[in-house]
């Protein structure tokens, strides 16, 4: 699950980066300068190097393309998916920083700036912004789950844990819950005897739940 989250997010920076910079200005506009053209088109090679698995060409890519044009939002989120990716925290921190006033669109970068502020110790800030993702698109799970290791990891809460894991599987049915703790963020819980029997209960729960379904359902 976690491990698409780069490759997919360069995929979808690829098709904008793609996209000339002359042909998105309007024709009243002065065209791009030669920085911005530059920067742009090192952020099209940095996805192209991500959705190859080139991780260290392409920070180094996005590294030079922000030298040049320090507002390009596109290039600072993929440097800090990458930098969070590899759990260089302080640094996707302080890449994403100038991040946090202009991204309440974006799901992916909501997201991002959720996990930052809650592996940085910014609970509260984390808890905010998995609860505006939540509230982004209805059948994405990420926004509960998000809640969920807030609740468990820093808040020791539970009851409240179990609730967003039930939200987040109610959300996507084929989550596959069972290997929540294999993955990243949530390996700190996975030998923590509170949080196995939350995740245990909420997997019988649902097993029971699709049981249920399962024998109400008309033969055909």
């Amino acid at each position: 699950m976690s491990q698409l989250v780069v490759p997919i997010i360069a995929a979808l920076v690829l098709c904008a980066a793609l996209t000339p910079p002359h042909q998105m200005a309007h024709a009243s506009e002065p065209l791009p300068s030669w920085r911005d053209y530059h920067a742009r088109y090192e952020l099209k090679l940095a996805a192209q190097s991500l959705t190859r698995g080139q991780h260290s060409r392409a920070e180094v890519l996005l590294k030079s393309s922000l030298s040049k044009a320090p507002d390009l939002t596109q290039a600072r989120a993929l440097l800090g998916q990458i930098l969070a990716q590899q759990q260089r925290w302080e640094e996707a921190d302080s890449c994403t920083s100038e991040l946090r006033d202009r991204v309440d669109n974006d799901l992916e970068s909501v997201l991002l700036l959720a996990r930052i502020a809650l592996e940085r110790g910014r609970t509260g800030e984390a808890a905010e912004g998995f609860q505006r993702a939540a509230g982004k698109v209805p059948e994405d799970p990420r926004g509960e789950l998000g809640l969920a290791l807030t609740a468990g990891r820093a808040l020791r809460d539970w009851s409240r844990c179990r609730e967003h894991l039930e939200a987040a599987l109610e959300r996507a049915p084929e989550l596959n819950l069972a290997s929540l703790p294999l993955e990243p963020g949530w390996t700190a819980l996975r030998n923590d005897p509170e949080f196995l029997a939350v995740l245990s209960a909420v997997l019988q729960t649902a097993s029971g739940e699709n049981e249920a379904t399962s024998k109400s359902a008309p033969a055909h």
